[in-house]
């Protein structure tokens, strides 16, 4: 493991990579809780993972929506660094800083990207050993969250066998892709009942939905997730183009979408020129937010649920796991989410559908409800799309603290409404 402590902007960091097979090359940023010198052990370690595949946790989860400089270069009063010790991973290997020595070393699998980043741990634990009592908390986002599931399992797993030392506490997935067609499925009834589709416009998406539900079930996966991505540019079509990731977010005329997160102004040169420098990035590797190449690595793998991993870890563990989604989001909305959830077979599963909701209280507002039972949480967080992060900072500071169960800086998120 290579690995260059001080860093790009504020507070004390450390960043470098990790090989975790042959010709894979995992690149990680780690942010010290509060700014210190070195690694606070007595505040949790949160491991942040993007989604995608392909999406970088160095420019969308790092500027874009929890570090401690904003995209414009401004201190960001939200920032995660001032409660925890914050690791962006650029994964699965090819993403971002992340690099392969030649295109067979990407990962092909969710089982191989989490068993990569299981290797990143072992190796980073064993450099920064004070971090091995700290709680740990794996989050994820998007597809990411996906990740974060098997992801856990398998660490907890080499925790257990001895093989690993950490102190493993949690998992959150947040507006995750962990059930596609369930996703998919989602979107005709939901974006019906906001108006941005008629009564045509329902049965069609419907019906291509249906066509990426019978892929799946006669387990061409390749297939549905073309099947998918023919989903997705019918919705498009027929809303005039609404931006999934934010269904209030305005839709320009010119036909050009928003909706990811503001990464560094002149990112490219950026993220390639000052910060690659200032993080000892080889000079051969070119930064990208989105990775075209990741995402098909995958692509027989994207609409593969992870639902049995989520399962594993209700069943086969002792980890809080808890899920969210944006009440904006389109692309992985409440709705989909909870049509998984609800099927999900563990001990308590019928505990969990009979669990009352009760609010998420943040600044004196409804922020969102929880439903609770035993481990599990699934929380509706209102007033924000796909990342929740960007949209609602004090939401995302009252997940934090809910899950990690410490006070904040982040937000003034003093009051779940939740005993």
């Amino acid at each position: 493991m290579t690995a260059r402590r001080g860093g790009y902007g504020p507070g004390g960091q450390a960043s470098g990579y990790a090989t975790v097979r042959p010709g894979a090359h995992l690149f990680y940023w780690l942010y010290f809780a509060r700014g210190g010198t070195s690694p606070a052990p007595d505040r949790p370690l949160v491991v942040w993972l993007e989604g995608g595949p392909g999406a970088a946790a160095s420019s969308y989860g790092n500027f874009g929506k929890l570090g401690p400089l904003d995209p414009s270069g401004a201190p960001r009063n939200s920032t995660w660094v001032n409660d925890v010790n914050l690791l962006f991973v650029d994964s699965p290997v090819g993403t971002g800083y992340s690099y392969v020595d030649s295109a067979d070393a990407l990962a092909r699998t969710n089982h191989q990207t989490s068993l990569d980043l299981v290797e990143l741990m072992r190796q980073l634990l064993d450099r920064i050993p004070t971090l091995r009592t700290s709680p740990l908390y794996v989050f994820g986002e998007s597809y990411g969250g996906k990740v974060a599931a098997e992801f856990a399992r398998c660490l907890y797993r080499e925790i257990a066998s001895g093989r690993l030392s950490a102190n493993l506490k949690g998992v959150v997935m947040g507006d995750s892709w962990l059930s596609g067609v369930d996703h998919v499925e989602s979107w005709p009834p939901y974006l019906f009942h906001l108006g941005l589709l008629d009564s045509r416009g329902r049965r069609e998406l419907a019906a291509a939905a249906a066509r990426a539900r019978a892929a799946a079930d006669a387990g061409e996966w390749r297939y549905a997730t073309s099947l998918w991505s023919s989903a997705w540019t019918l919705m498009s079509n027929m809303t005039e183009g609404v931006n999934i990731y934010n269904f209030l977010a305005p839709v320009r005329s010119d036909g050009k979408k928003g909706g990811k997160p503001d990464v560094p102004r002149g990112s490219a040169a950026l993220m390639n020129g000052a910060v690659r420098e200032a993080l000892g990035v080889p000079d051969t590797v070119v930064h990208l937010n989105d990775n075209s190449q990741v995402f098909m690595a995958q692509y027989d793998e994207f609409m593969q649920p992870a639902t049995e991993a989520v399962e594993g870890l209700l069943r086969e563990t002792d980890l809080t796991v808890l899920v969210y989604a944006g009440q904006c989001d389109v692309f992985t909305n409440m709705a989909g989410t909870m049509s998984w959830l609800e099927r999900l077979s563990w001990p308590l599963a019928g505990a969990f559908l009979e669990a009352p909701r009760s609010p998420l209280l943040v600044d004196g507002e409804v922020a969102g409800a929880l439903r609770r039972a035993g481990r599990l949480t699934a929380l509706w967080v209102h007033r924000a799309g796909h990342m929740v992060a960007n949209d609602y900072p004090a939401a995302a500071a009252a997940i934090l603290r809910l899950v990690t169960e410490t006070d904040t800086e982040t937000g003034t998120a003093n009051d779940t409404g939740h005993n």
